[in-house]
């Protein structure tokens, strides 16, 4: 799968469940799925060998929160 594939496999599957988490107006949902894809966790989100896409959309949504409120977000740590 090519990261083009992959970019879109996480904007129709991924980012509608994040924004409804985060409970962004359809309004403002645009100009915020452009900030998601400069986002540093777009760009971590992207390497599907890092296993992160298979979190949640509440964790990814926080993470999300996370980085546009401080910069950075917090990788959790694998669960068991």
């Amino acid at each position: 799968m090519t990261n083009s594939q992959f970019s879109t496999i996480l904007g129709v599957a991924i980012l509608p469940g994040i924004f409804n988490y985060l409970r962004i107006p359809a309004t403002q949902q645009i100009n915020e799925m452009d900030r998601f894809y400069r986002s540093k966790l777009f760009r971590t989100l992207e390497n599907p060998d890092n296993g992160l896409w298979h979190l949640s959309q509440p964790v990814l949504a926080q993470m999300y929160l996370q980085e546009k409120e401080n910069g950075n977000f917090d990788t959790p740590e694998e669960q068991s």
